[in-house]
Formats: C-alpha cells, sequence, structure tokens
C-alpha cells in the first residue's frame, strides 16, 4: 500500500523560522529526511501568531509562507498547505482575508489559548465566544472559500461558529473530551455538530491531550479513535499532530517518520480500509470538495 498521510497542523515552518534553522535540522518531528519515508505527505503548515503579538501580523504571515516556500521548493513527495492560527494575524483587518485566501490559506481559526479581536479560546473562558468582528470574519472566510478551524475556541465560541456559518468546519488538532477531560479537546456534541456538518477532526498526539497520565501510547491515541468513530466520525477523523507545536511526544513516535508505526497498530486494531480513510482519504475528500 502507498505510504502516505494527510496531517491537518503542525507548527514545523513557524518554529523552524523563529529557530532559524532549515528543514534538514533533525531536531523537528517534521523534517526532510523523516518525510523522505513517505510516497506522498500532504501537510498542513501553521503560520502561529501568538494572540499577545503587537507586531504586524501580515509582516509575519509573508515571512514565515516566503520561508516555507524555499524550504519545500525541491521537494518532490511533500504537498504543503498553508493555515493561519491566531487571528489577530489580520492586524484587525477584515479585508486582509482576501490577501490570505490569494496566497493559499486553506485553515484559519480566530484564537488560540488566550483572546484576540475576534473571539475568547478554550484555555481562557469557555463561557465567552466570538465577538462582533468575529462573526463577521466566519462570514468573510466563507465568502472566500477558507476553512474555519476550531481547535482553540471556546465551547460558546464553538456553537457561535455553529449558528453562523453555512458551510462545514474542522477541528484540525483536538481530540475527545470525554477521553481526555481537557479543555482543548471535543465533547460528544461537539463532535456530533461536526459529523453533521460533514467537518474534519485531527486526532492530536499532545500527551496531555490524549492521556490525564504523565505519558502517553498508541493505546491512548485509539481510545481517542474509537470514541470518535463510535459518535459517527467514520468519514470526518484524520489526523492532527500538533507536530512541532507540542513539548512531549506519544511513547513510540519521536518524527513524522513514525507514523508508519502508528499506521501499523492501527491497522491491526480497526483494518486497513478505516485506517487508510484515517492517515489520508478522509481529508483529501474533504480538501477535493471544499477547497477553492
Amino acid at each position: 500500500m502507498k505510504k502516505h498521510f494527510y496531517d491537518l497542523h503542525c507548527d514545523t515552518a513557524t518554529k523552524a523560522y523563529h529557530m532559524g534553522v532549515s528543514f534538514e535540522d533533525e531536531s523537528l518531528h517534521i523534517n526532510k529526511k523523516a518525510l523522505d519515508c513517505f510516497d506522498e505527505a500532504m501537510q498542513v503548515f501553521a503560520v502561529f501568531y501568538d494572540d499577545r503579538r503587537t507586531d504586524s501580523g501580515m509582516d509575519f504571515f509573508f515571512n514565515v509562507k516566503n520561508f516555507l516556500e524555499k524550504e519545500i521548493s525541491d521537494s518532490k513527495n511533500t504537498v504543503p498547505i498553508i493555515s493561519c492560527e491566531g487571528g489577530n494575524i489580520t492586524d484587525g483587518k477584515l479585508e486582509n482575508i482576501q490577501i490570505f485566501a490569494q496566497n493559499g490559506v486553506k485553515f484559519f481559526s480566530l484564537v488560540w489559548n488566550g483572546v484576540s479581536r475576534f473571539a475568547t479560546g478554550s484555555k481562557t473562558d469557555q463561557n465567552e465566544g466570538l465577538r462582533p468582528l468575529g462573526k463577521d470574519c466566519v462570514k468573510e472566510l466563507e465568502n472566500f472559500g477558507i476553512i474555519l478551524d476550531v481547535s482553540h475556541l471556546s465551547d460558546k465560541g464553538f456553537y457561535d461558529v455553529s449558528n453562523i456559518s453555512k458551510k462545514p468546519f474542522v477541528a484540525t488538532h483536538s481530540n475527545a473530551r470525554s477521553i481526555c477531560n481537557n479543555a482543548r479537546n471535543l465533547t460528544d456534541d461537539q463532535i456530533k455538530v461536526i459529523v453533521e456538518r460533514n467537518g474534519l477532526i485531527g486526532l492530536n498526539w499532545n500527551p496531555p491531550f490524549l492521556s490525564e497520565n504523565k505519558t502517553s501510547t498508541f493505546e491512548d491515541i485509539l481510545r481517542h479513535t474509537e470514541k470518535i468513530l463510535s459518535l459517527g466520525g467514520e468519514h470526518v477523523l484524520a489526523l492532527g499532530g500538533d507536530l512541532d507545536g507540542i513539548g512531549s511526544l506519544p511513547e513510540g513516535i519521536s518524527n513524522v517518520s513514525d507514523l508508519l508505526k502508528l499506521k501499523e497498530y492501527l491497522e491491526k486494531e480497526l483494518g486497513e480500509e478505516l485506517t487508510d480513510k484515517i492517515f489520508y482519504g478522509n481529508a483529501k475528500a474533504f480538501s477535493e470538495k471544499n477547497f477553492k
């Protein structure tokens, strides 16, 4: 079977840019040597702009985007997809959404863990949702074919998006809260909403989102997988590893090449067909249907 994956979220481009290192650096979870293990790697690279930053978000976006394009310009197997993480990257101007669309941005989150001009993050206040500008931003994103990412939104913000949006939305890197009670994870009802809206949910490999223990394992990833599947997620479940955005990794994963070990493990538990949908097919089908 072809060695491929489609992952909805990593922070590699932003981290490497900040560190001043190339994708040759093997300390990165996603690096060129690790990516060479795959026939095709469809990877969403987030341009992460912290809610607390005050410099020009647009300048930062183009700096990271240009850096990423340079790093993967000679890659034969890596398909880069760009997302924006943190709504303040717009500098508070909705007209910049069109510029993002023209520069290949496919996913956009209104906030990180704090508070932005648009919304409140899940680590701040679950009862505070979208601000008026955020509600307008949802409509603008949909006008330009950019997919809204709800992974960092508060619970109230999630339902604000659900009520306002007309198109599918995604949680690029979130797990099941009923399995691990972390504010960054989705409730059962939120999972059902995304399923009903034909969105995507990317499994996050950050240990604190997988288990309330100090460490996590492939078994923990399976528990979240099975939970989301039990709620109707067969066609929405995908990968969202959060690589290079997390401080530690589950046992058995040191970089992106270890996806091959995880895939082998899940194939034994879930079968090859379903595992391939999670690793590639669901996200691929979603992008073909929803990307402009």
